[in-house]
């Protein structure tokens, strides 16, 4: 599946040439990605790409504002900034940008861009869950998820931030997970033990302060589970 990258800024000249560098360079460099462009933070029509190519200085919301928006919203896609507006750099880096793209480098600078992006990318796509919720497809890194919640064939994926519905089985998380370092520590809950911090009267106490109940039976288990991860 390629990747999908928007590329937003506010003067449409530019943003044809961005366009047609975007997909000149992937192409050499093999890099599957579709591209979607916007001239406005406003019009974009979803916050569920894989990368944000973001200008600074737009009308409205600005790129930076937009990014404090996607980070906002619980997402890790990366972004990276293309802008004109060199003296805002550091007040960018508060969003964790991959890149910083100066547009009077840019044929020098965007290559190497794209190159990291690629490579980042597949890297995150090692070690995320992709899962389709009511509303859309969602991108999760693995390291994100303090547990799964089961309700029949209805399950909630949680983490820190927020709480997703997916009309899965658990046993299809067990399948996605297991080998990431979950268990299962009762019927309706899949933990990632890196999540959890101690056991304590028969439950789970995870980093957030969240307790869930562990069965008896899988009680030994995730103890010795919880002291391999503590231990190594």
């Amino acid at each position: 599946m390629p990747y999908r990258i928007a590329l937003i800024d506010n003067e449409p000249a530019f943003l044809s040439r961005l366009v047609h560098l975007v997909q000149q360079i992937t192409k050499q460099q093999s890099f599957p990605c579709t591209v979607h462009c916007f001239t406005s933070s406003f019009a974009i029509d979803a916050l569920t790409y894989d990368a944000y190519l973001l200008d600074i200085e737009m009308e409205g919301m600005d790129g930076i504002r937009l990014a404090q928006e996607i980070r906002r919203k619980g997402s890790q896609s990366s972004i990276l900034f293309v802008s004109g507006v060199e003296e805002r750099v550091f007040e960018a880096l508060r969003v964790q940008p991959l890149r910083f793209i100066r547009k009077s480098h840019l044929t020098e600078e965007l290559p190497e861009a794209l190159s990291a992006l690629r490579n980042k990318l597949d890297e995150d796509n090692k070690n995320r869950l992709t899962v389709t919720t009511n509303r859309e497809t969602i991108h999760l890194p693995v390291s994100s998820i303090l547990y799964v919640e089961g309700e029949n064939k209805i399950q909630h994926i949680v983490t820190k931030d927020m709480r997703h519905t997916v009309y899965l089985t658990m046993g299809y998380f067990e399948d996605k997970l297991v080998s990431k370092g979950f268990f299962r520590i009762q019927r309706s809950y899949l933990v990632n033990m890196d999540a959890v911090i101690c056991i304590k009267k028969g439950e789970a106490i995870l980093r957030d302060g969240t307790h869930l109940p562990i069965s008896r039976e899988k009680y030994a288990e995730t103890r010795k589970r919880l002291e391999e991860v503590i231990f190594g």
